[in-house]
């Protein structure tokens, strides 16, 4: 996050709340080791990081009204062609 934009409306504060109440919403997992938690813990922050992405390009499709009636799946199809196809 350090090299995102100044005016970043996610903070690493919100991040890190938010990656928490994300994870301990799920009693089933079964964690193997403290790597194991990282490594979801990591996932977890990135799709959070993506889903924010996603949300304000939808909010700035629509509010520049270039005519399309559903932004946010345009949104989602134009991150997932930036991300390599959703890999």
């Amino acid at each position: 996050m350090r090299r995102e934009r100044i005016d970043h409306t996610l903070q690493p504060t919100a991040l890190v709340h938010e990656a928490f109440i994300r994870l301990v919403q799920h009693h089933s997992i079964d964690w193997q080791s403290r790597a194991h938690f990282f490594g979801i813990a990591a996932q977890v922050m990135r799709r959070i990081l993506v889903d924010h992405n996603l949300q304000r390009i939808a909010i700035a499709l629509h509010r520049f009204g270039n005519g399309d009636s559903q932004p946010r799946q345009r949104a989602d199809e134009r991150a997932l062609s930036y991300s390599g196809g959703g890999q």
